[in-house]
């Protein structure tokens, strides 16, 4: 009897027994719970990288329908091209290039990167959804600096053309986007600038109309990368002129410049051109 009563004692677990169980599972959680997070991030930046394919796509169809002249960084009948409309049929309000491709895939709904978000609404039915802010502040930014030319003040914009680009494959068309790295980083912008800043931005005829690429002295990384939006692994998600998209580390997009520590945008100058992936021509 004393046998079986020992025996019956002993079917469940002991305070000791619980807690190594317990404290099993909470080692398990704590190497697991990051590995599903990286595996979350990493499908919401494939999925982010699909969106710039197809805007890449649709890119090269609209030249193909415009006589082989990229995409406009926006129509400017004005001469201000920040003209808030009044209606979305306002003869006096600018188009900026997303709406001018949104014919050739019809949902504003690519232009959010699933790991952006959106945070102001602007894409659903918030108090900024509203088709102008949709056309500005996507999660996807146009190389404007090299494929479009803002003449300012003179109030509009050109293209370029496909016979003008020397090297499409190694040509950055589309990227990643963010306003800036500061209140309003939760919003994209359509326009990038590219690491050249100080070339263009004293020219009498372009104009950069936000962030640039700053780097600090003493800091790991810049503090802004004229509203390229690094959220993907340190990396962002790349539409190149010849239609395939790639991801790359935000540092092989300064590839070709002296950009770096305490380097601001007034000094970014390109120093090997063959380098450089931004400019529509290559030596």
């Amino acid at each position: 009897m004393t046998g079986q009563n020992n025996r019956s004692s002993r079917n469940g677990f002991t305070l000791i027994e619980l807690l190594v169980v317990i404290a099993i599972i909470a080692i398990l959680a704590a190497i697991l719970f990051p590995v599903f997070a990286q595996a979350r991030e990493k499908a919401r930046a494939i999925s982010c990288l699909s969106n710039i394919k197809q805007v890449g796509l649709a890119w090269m169809m609209y030249t193909q329908d415009y006589d082989e002249q990229t995409v406009i960084p926006f129509s400017d009948p004005t001469g201000n091209v920040y003209q808030f409309p009044t209606s979305a049929n306002d003869p006096k309000a600018a188009h900026w290039w997303p709406d001018l491709l949104l014919p050739y895939f019809k949902s504003w709904q690519i232009f959010v990167c699933p790991s952006e978000g959106d945070a102001a609404n602007i894409f659903g039915s918030g108090p900024y959804s509203w088709w102008w802010n949709q056309m500005q502040f996507t999660s996807i930014g146009y190389n404007y600096s090299h494929l479009g030319d803002w003449q300012y003040p003179q109030g509009f914009s050109t293209g370029t053309s496909l016979a003008a680009l020397t090297a499409p494959a190694n040509t950055i068309a589309f990227v990643d986007s963010e306003f800036d790295n500061g209140a309003n980083k939760a919003l994209g912008f359509c326009d990038v600038n590219a690491p050249d800043t100080g070339q263009w931005y004293p020219s009498p005829t372009v104009n950069v109309w936000a962030s640039d690429w700053t780097w600090p002295a003493g800091s790991p990384s810049p503090t802004n990368y004229g509203s390229m939006g690094p959220r993907h692994f340190e990396g962002v998600n790349i539409g190149w002129c010849d239609g395939h998209a790639k991801y790359l580390k935000w540092q092989a997009t300064i590839a070709g410049t002296n950009f770096g520590p305490g380097v601001a945008y007034t000094s970014v100058v390109v120093n090997n051109p063959s380098a450089y992936l931004w400019s529509k021509t290559k030596p």
